[in-house]
């Protein structure tokens, strides 16, 4: 198995195996894991873990690589807190990254690495309000990159046609 150079949190440099996963052989595995729903047993022992009980669990869109779903936990004196989980396939090394990239906003809760949860990585973070803009049938515009120009250009009010 291939090694890749990595830089731990007290800058020393270590090795890691490379994932022997081919990545046409997760896309099957990301879009099963995509059209699960959390475990009852996992999202009672989460609730508890939050503090509390999870009272609705919503399905939400756009997570590319991940099973994505809100979660409503009722708190010890009636208060109901907003979170987001999100679940990653076994293979998937992003959790950590998208954990330390979670430090302004949305305020991450729960990272858990080894899938004590669902049996599988998972990460909790706070729920922000609003609704997405982002919808699964735009994937192959999104790839290519064509609505990312549309947006910025209307961000800047840029004329489209001096675009490449």
């Amino acid at each position: 198995m291939s090694t890749s150079p990595v830089t731990n949190d007290t800058g020393m440099t270590q090795t890691r195996p490379l994932s022997a996963v081919d990545p046409m052989d997760t896309r099957e595995e990301r879009r099963r894991l995509r059209a699960t729903s959390p475990s009852d047993e996992g999202l009672v022992r989460l609730g508890a873990t939050l503090g509390g009980e999870v009272v609705a669990v919503e399905e939400l869109f756009g997570g590319i690589s991940t099973s994505v779903h809100g979660l409503d936990v009722r708190e010890p004196g009636g208060r109901v807190a907003r979170y987001v989980l999100k679940r990653f396939i076994a293979s998937d090394d992003s959790p950590p990254l998208e954990w330390e990239r979670l430090h302004i906003a949305p305020e991450p809760v729960l990272l858990d690495l080894m899938g004590e949860y669902f049996g599988m990585p998972a990460l909790v973070m706070m729920r922000l309000p609003g609704t997405s803009t982002y919808t699964i049938t735009e994937l192959a515009a999104w790839s290519t990159g064509d609505i990312l120009i549309e947006r910025v250009a209307a961000f800047f009010d840029a004329d489209m046609e001096s675009c490449p």
